[in-house]
């Protein structure tokens, strides 16, 4: 199980980095300009976070059934976390121009949310 806990914990803090981005430059970029709403993404986060401190609780325990269920949760959670992206994150991103995509790529989210709220 120990071997189990490692993966997982490597794996989910390689994704700590990636969900830091979507919240901190992503879903505000999304929301202003296009209007979308990320919360149910950021609450997704949430729950696989909170599901993560599930499955390091059943490694623990050295619980094989509560790792399964807990890793079973974790996997919907995250399906669902990626359904959602797929449905509107994706979409609004293919959207932009490849100039715009450029100027979001290479700036930070001050400087995209000033241009953003300029452009009014």
């Amino acid at each position: 199980m120990a071997a189990i806990g490692w993966v997982f914990a490597a794996w989910k803090s390689a994704m700590a980095g990636h969900e830091h981005y979507e919240e901190g430059k992503l879903y505000p970029y999304l929301e202003a300009r296009w209007g979308l709403s990320c919360d149910a993404l950021r609450a997704g986060h949430h729950t696989l976070s909170e599901l993560e401190a599930g499955v390091h609780a059943a490694i623990e325990r050295e619980d094989r059934e509560a790792l399964h269920a807990t890793l079973g949760a974790h996997h919907d959670a995250l399906m669902e976390h990626l359904e959602i992206e797929e449905t509107f994150v994706i979409p609004a991103l293919l959207a932009l121009s490849p100039d715009e995509f450029r100027r979001y790529a290479n700036s930070g989210i001050r400087s995209l949310l000033a241009d953003l709220h300029e452009r009014g």
